[in-house]
């Protein structure tokens, strides 16, 4: 069956530039899961692309209450406030400065509290250590141009998700979890080796459809 990844890939040069280039110049107001968010310019949009909204629906499953979470790639903060909602103390990063804007300029909004931080992944964080780590990371191959694709090209071979992995090591207390979503449309099992590389054990613990037959995995790394 072709999935709506599938088709978004082989389209890539066109629906892609479109949105970066069009789409990313203006802040929109968006309802998302009881939130109301404004998106700024070059932040990643949870209504275009489900990721965000099925991770943050996961999330807010959790029982969080009391316990320290990491959003790594905060965005527009969905996933970081969806830990709040439910009790967890967030802390989330993003490199683009206008992410971490959004992040707190919606939960704000939304009456929530978040600390958040302009990182490189885990660069702001000294020794911080948190139960919990998400990250709806950028997984398709190439090299970002601005900080708008940045949310899209994650490098040649999951660098970037590699990155992740190496760094959850120091930042994640004792039992801690890393939870990330992927398209089934990638190469799953090279990713969940490199976890595994980073002396964890990989689990699956949701899949998930979503628009036009696209499926979506969130695995869990303890």
């Amino acid at each position: 069956m072709l999935s709506w990844g599938r088709v978004r890939r082989a389209l890539q040069p066109l629906v892609l530039r479109y949105w970066l280039n069009q789409r990313a110049q203006m802040s929109v107001k968006t309802r998302v899961d009881g939130f109301e968010l404004e998106i700024f310019p070059t932040v990643f949009h949870p209504r275009y692309f489900g990721s965000s909204s099925i991770l943050a629906r996961f999330v807010g499953s959790l029982p969080l209450a009391g316990k320290s979470l990491l959003d790594v790639g905060c965005g527009s903060g969905l996933i970081g406030m969806s830990a709040a909602r439910v009790g967890a103390r967030v802390t989330a990063v993003d490199i683009n400065s206008e992410a971490i804007r959004c992040t707190l300029t919606n939960a704000e909004r939304n009456g929530l509290r978040i600390d958040a931080r302009v990182s490189d992944l885990f660069s702001a964080l000294a020794r911080d250590q948190f139960d919990i780590v998400v990250c709806n990371p950028p997984f398709l191959p190439g090299k970002s141009r601005s900080l708008a694709d940045a949310a899209f090209y994650g490098g040649p071979n999951f660098n970037l998700i590699s990155m992740l992995g190496a760094g959850a090591r120091t930042h994640l207390h004792p039992g801690g979890a890393i939870y990330v979503i992927l398209s089934a449309d990638v190469d799953i099992p090279q990713i969940e080796q490199i976890f595994r590389e980073h002396d964890f054990s990989v689990s699956r613990v949701l899949t998930t459809r979503w628009l036009l037959r696209e499926t979506m995995v969130i695995l869990c790394a303890r």
